[in-house]
């Protein structure tokens, strides 16, 4: 082939880290999001004779659990020392919605902690949270109450937060009976505890409710 036909040389294609930062930056945060913490929380249901028994001496890690649907880590956060900080800081600051409680254990006796979802050090470096608590259904109001306080405790340990949204719906009281009166008892003092807990934290986090 004579030096006329020779094919030209390709160039190589330039390293991604050689972008501008503004421009990884844009592709950080097209390439990463928080997962739908509801559709997380479609569980498999425990095994009929999963039950209390046998349990009570043993350490918590060993009580039955529901098993969450397939969690994994983005590819884009296993490149390389450089990539991974950079791509954390985009999605840190990306507000993370937390749109329902984790599935009760009855052999606990409350919700499933937030940390056996999310780490405590990726709740730590949180920029901006919004808890979507919906207290019309039975018990939410208690277990929300109880997440609420698994987060503060992790929170007023470290955090980098720079706003809570909190959005509370709570609907008026429905039904006459004994039963419902007592239920909406209950209810209203998970309300103002809930209420009270996220005014303290307040004073060191703008909280917004």
């Amino acid at each position: 082939m004579s030096e006329d036909m020779a094919l030209p040389l390709t160039k190589p294609a330039p390293s991604f880290l050689l972008l501008p930062p503004e421009v990884r930056d844009c592709i950080y945060d097209a390439a990463l999001s928080w997962p739908v913490i509801s559709d997380l929380a479609k569980t498999d249901p425990l095994e009929p004779d999963s039950t209390v028994h046998g349990h009570w001496e043993q350490p918590l890690c060993t009580v039955p659990r529901p098993r969450y649907g397939p969690m994994s880590t983005p590819s884009l956060l296993l490149l390389n020392r450089q990539i991974t900080p950079e791509a954390l800081e985009v999605l840190y600051r990306k507000p993370l919605i937390l749109d329902t409680t984790p599935p009760y254990i009855p052999q606990l006796g409350q919700p499933m902690g937030i940390p056996e979802i999310i780490s405590e050090t990726t709740l730590q470096n949180l920029r901006f949270v919004v808890p979507r608590m919906d207290l019309d259904q039975r018990q939410s109001a208690r277990y929300w109450f109880k997440i609420i306080e698994m987060l503060l405790d992790i929170w007023f340990v470290k955090n980098n937060l720079e706003e809570v949204q909190a959005r509370i719906q709570c609907p008026p009281h429905q039904g006459d009976t004994r039963r419902d009166r007592y239920a909406e008892e209950i209810r209203a003092e998970y309300y103002h505890r809930l209420l009270s807990k996220l005014r303290g934290f307040g004073e060191q986090v703008p909280v917004i409710i």
